[in-house]
């Protein structure tokens, strides 16, 4: 009978301890323009999408919502199995002109800043496409509205990691 309360004990500690899972993603985008910005902060149960428009002069509050039962799942579910350990520093890819650089003619910049469970990850994105990172823009994407998805191409960059 103990044994069996040691058990009953043990799986409800266990479900208790993964369902706690904690994360929250930060990423900063600048959509290759030089004074535009779309940042997004995504936690265990929000999503909140802020930005600069009107070259970089106007601060917009474009979307603040809670996920759905199904978004949590989903997201929970890929943190588990992501391996955040994996992601380098910086990523940095060639840009056609570093000479040349104008509020239309910049490269891509996209910061993210990573939070899950007791790990923390800094990373920055130079014109580069990063393969190991595509699941994750993928799943971001699925939460976001079309408009403000990252729909990330290997061809749009000056270099694949």
């Amino acid at each position: 009978m103990i044994m069996k309360w040691k058990l009953c004990f043990s799986v409800l500690f266990l479900s208790l301890q993964m369902s706690a899972q904690q994360f929250s993603v930060f990423i900063s985008d600048n959509r290759g323009s030089q004074n535009l910005s779309y940042n997004y902060t995504i936690t265990n149960d929000s999503l909140i999408i802020t930005g600069l428009s009107d070259y970089g002069k106007t601060e917009v509050n474009y979307l603040s919502k809670k996920h759905s039962k199904e978004q949590i799942k989903s997201l929970k579910i890929f943190f588990k199995t992501f391996l955040i350990d994996s992601i380098h520093e910086s990523y940095a890819g060639e840009f056609t002109n570093f000479t040349y650089i104008t509020a239309e003619h910049c490269p891509r910049v996209i910061e993210l800043k990573m939070y899950v469970d007791h790990k923390k990850v800094f990373t920055k994105i130079t014109n580069a496409y990063v393969k190991y990172l595509s699941p994750f823009f993928d799943e971001i994407d699925a939460i976001l509205p079309e408009e403000v998805q990252f729909k990330l191409q290997p061809d749009d960059f000056g270099a694949t990691y």
